[in-house]
């Protein structure tokens, strides 16, 4: 089953793609953006070393890592959508 820890990778990839910057995506950076949301996945399903959970309630330090990441990767997208927007002319209210 894929996992929610993929969906802010998904997102940044598809503002990329939608801004038309598809030739940036190669397939060693798409590893990379992919490296942590797989970990988390890892993590989340082994919780090895308490990295996920520390006593079952308590987030361990790897879910702190990936909210960091996560959150990262969405700002981006918006803040690449946003100077979109703002450098649109007469299209720009077809992006809304």
């Amino acid at each position: 089953a894929f996992s929610l820890a993929f969906s802010p990778v998904l997102l940044f990839i598809f503002v990329v793609q939608y801004l038309g910057w598809g030739r940036w995506l190669t397939w060693p950076r798409l590893l990379l953006l992919c490296l942590i949301p797989t970990l988390t996945q890892f993590f989340a399903w082994t919780n090895l070393f308490d990295l996920w959970w520390r006593d079952g309630i308590t987030s361990g330090p790897w879910f702190w890592v990936h909210a960091t990441y996560a959150f990262i990767l969405i700002f981006v997208a918006m803040i690449l959508m946003l100077l979109r927007l703002l450098r649109a002319t007469e299209q720009r209210w077809q992006l809304l």
